[in-house]
C-alpha cells in the first residue's frame, strides 16, 4: 500500500465516521489481494413499517469490512477473508 492509498483511506475511513458517505463503497488498492468496503450506517425504519414490523432493529450501524484475496503459485484462489 502506497503513502497517498493509506492516506486516502484514513480521509474516507474519516468520513464513515462522520456519517459523510451514504452509499456502500469500495476502496482498491495497487496491491491486487486487498479490498476495504465501506458500508454506511442503514436506517430501517421505513423498510421495517411497510412490512407491518413496529419493533427490531432500526439501524444497522457502519462497518469497514478488510477484504484479503490469497495467491496460491501466483494465482487468485476465488476465496477471500474478511
Amino acid at each position: 500500500m502506497t503513502f497517498h492509498e493509506l492516506i486516502h483511506l484514513r480521509y474516507k475511513l474519516t468520513a464513515l465516521l462522520n456519517s459523510e458517505i451514504s452509499e456502500k463503497e469500495i476502496l482498491e488498492f495497487i496491491e491486487p489481494d486487498l479490498q476495504v468496503d465501506l458500508i454506511p450506517r442503514v436506517d430501517q425504519k421505513e423498510t421495517l413499517r411497510s412490512l407491518g414490523i413496529s419493533e427490531g432493529i432500526k439501524y444497522i450501524d457502519i462497518a469497514a469490512e478488510l477484504m484479503l484475496f490469497p495467491f496460491f503459485n501466483n494465482f487468485f484462489t476465488g476465496q477471500y477473508y474478511v
